[in-house]
C-alpha cells in the first residue's frame, strides 16, 4: 500500500547521500535580514556570523522504513525533495519533519508571468518556517524574488526577524524554490496571515491559513552568571520550541570587554550529542541567541556550552574615520587590518593571514549622531590568504568624522564549561 511512498523516500535518501559537503566550511552565504514593520527596532548586539562554519551530519531519512502514517505524510507535502535539501544542516527542522510537525498549504497566486506557491510551513509559538516555489512563464537566470513582508488579519506588518538561503533554480531556470525563516519578537498566534512578495515593483499578496495548533514552548529558567576569562555573562533562560532553542543572555555592564559574537555555542546531552547554532536561518534577535532545537529529542541531561566568543575592548569598539580628509582618527591598538581606500561613499579594508569570514561593522554614525545607512557590506578573498572587506554608504550627505561600530572582530575568549539546563 505504501510502496510508492517508500520508493520516493528512498530517492530523497539517495539524493541526500550524494550531496557534496565540505570537510571544513561551507562557502559563506550572507543572509539578508529583513525587518518587516515600519516601527520595528533591531539590535545586532548578539548577531551571529552569517557564515556556516559547522557542518552537521545528515540524519534525516537515513532509513525509509518509517511508519505508514509518516510515509503518507511526507509524500503529501508539496516540494518535499527540495525541503529535504533546505533543512539538511538543521537538525531541529529535520526532527520536526520526522515527527510530522509540518503542515501542507499549497496556496498559489500569479502576477506578470510569475506564479508563487506557498507549499508548506513549520511553525511554533515564536517562529515560522515557510517553504515556497516560484514558477516563471519564461526562463530567467539570476532571478531574485523573496518574500518581503508578513501581515496579520488587520493588515499590519508583524514584528519579526527573517532570513533564508538563496533561491534554488531548476535546470531550465523556470522554477525556483526557497525557504523563509522568521522569528517573532514575542509569542505570536498564527492562524490567518498574508505573505507579500515584491515582483517588478508590484506586490503579490498570498493569504495563508494554518489549521494546526503549535506545540507548547519548553522554558528553563537558569539566571546563572558565568565567568569567561574575567567577563561575566548572565544566562537568563532557554526556551526550546519545535523550530529552535532560544537562549536569552546578557553581558554584565562591569565587563571591560564588549562581547560581540558567540561563534560556536551549543547544547550537549549526557552522551556528548550536540545541538549547535542555526545554520540556515535567523541567528539571533536582540539579546537572544538561536540554536538548533532538540524539542523532539529531549535527553535525560542537557547542558549549555558558550564556546568561543568574539570580543573587543569597550573603549576601542569603533573605528573612526574622516572620509573627507581620508584619514583614520581612531582605531583599536592591536588592529590587524589595513585600510586600503577611504572614499566618501566607499571604504575598503584588507586582512592578511588566516581568513576572517565576517562583515566587520554593524552601523555607521556621523559626527552629529545621525545614522549613515550602509547599502552594501561585502567580503571577498584573493590568493595568498588575503581577506578584503568593502562597505558602501547610501549617501554622501553626512558630517565627518564617521564612527563604524564593530560587529565582528578577530579577538576571542573561550569557555568549555558545561552549564546545566536540566538533569
Amino acid at each position: 500500500m505504501f510502496q510508492e511512498e517508500e520508493k520516493r523516500l528512498n530517492e530523497y535518501k539517495n539524493k541526500i547521500q550524494r550531496l557534496e559537503i565540505p570537510e571544513e566550511k561551507l562557502e559563506g552565504a550572507i543572509f539578508e535580514g529583513i525587518r518587516l514593520a515600519k516601527k520595528k527596532k533591531r539590535s545586532s548586539k548578539w548577531m551571529l556570523p552569517a557564515v556556516a562554519a559547522a557542518v552537521f551530519l545528515i540524519t534525516f531519512i537515513m532509513t525509509v522504513r518509517v511508519s505508514p502514517v509518516m510515509a503518507g505524510h511526507i509524500a503529501s507535502i508539496p516540494g518535499m525533495e527540495r525541503i529535504v535539501e533546505l533543512i539538511r544542516y538543521d537538525r531541529g527542522l529535520q526532527s520536526a519533519v520526522d515527527n510530522e510537525y509540518m503542515e501542507p498549504i499549497g496556496v498559489s497566486r500569479s502576477i506578470d508571468g510569475v506564479k508563487v506557491t506557498i507549499d508548506s510551513a513549520i511553525y511554533d509559538e515564536y517562529g515560522l518556517v515557510l517553504f515556497y516555489t516560484i514558477e516563471l512563464d519564461e526562463a530567467k537566470e539570476n532571478f531574485n524574488v523573496w518574500p518581503t513582508n508578513i501581515a496579520g488579519p488587520d493588515g499590519l506588518s508583524m514584528l519579526a526577524s527573517s532570513s533564508g538561503p538563496g533561491l534554488d533554480a531548476s535546470n531550465d531556470n523556470k522554477t525556483y524554490t526557497g525557504m523563509w525563516n522568521l522569528i517573532f519578537e514575542d509569542k505570536t498566534e498564527l492562524n490567518d496571515f498574508t505573505i507579500e512578495f515584491e515582483i517588478d515593483e508590484e506586490t503579490l499578496s498570498i493569504p495563508v491559513s494554518l489549521t494546526g495548533e503549535p506545540l507548547e514552548t519548553k522554558q528553563f529558567d537558569l539566571n546563572q552568571v558565568v565567568v569567561v576569562e574575567e567577563q561575566k555573562v548572565n544566562i537568563q533562560n532557554i526556551k526550546i520550541t519545535p523550530i529552535r532553542a532560544i537562549v536569552e543572555l546578557e553581558a554584565l555592564d562591569e565587563n571591560d570587554l564588549k562581547l560581540l559574537t558567540f561563534e560556536n555555542m551549543k547544547m550537549v546531552n549526557e552522551d556528548g550529542d550536540e545541538w549547535g547554532k542555526v545554520s540556515n536561518g535567523v541567528y539571533s534577535t536582540g539579546d537572544n541567541l538561536l540554536l538548533q532545537s532538540n524539542y523532539f529529542e529531549m535527553p535525560e541531561e542537557l547542558y549549555l556550552m558558550l564556546g568561543e566568543i568574539q570580543v573587543i575592548d569597550k573603549d576601542e569598539s569603533s573605528l573612526i574615520i574622516d572620509t573627507e580628509q581620508k584619514k583614520i582618527i581612531k582605531k583599536p591598538e592591536n588592529f590587524p587590518f589595513e585600510i586600503t581606500s577611504i572614499e566618501r561613499k566607499l571604504i575598503e579594508i584588507e586582512k592578511s593571514g588566516k581568513e576572517f569570514p565576517y562583515g566587520l561593522f554593524s552601523q555607521a554614525i556621523d559626527a552629529n549622531g545621525n545614522k549613515v545607512d550602509i547599502s552594501r557590506s561585502g567580503i571577498r578573498y584573493s590568493a595568498g590568504e588575503v581577506s578584503m572587506f568593502d562597505m558602501s554608504f547610501e549617501t554622501v550627505d553626512y558630517e565627518n568624522p564617521i564612527s563604524l561600530e564593530f560587529q565582528f572582530y578577530p579577538q576571542w575568549i573561550e569557555s568549555n564549561e558545561k552549564i546545566k539546563i536540566f538533569d
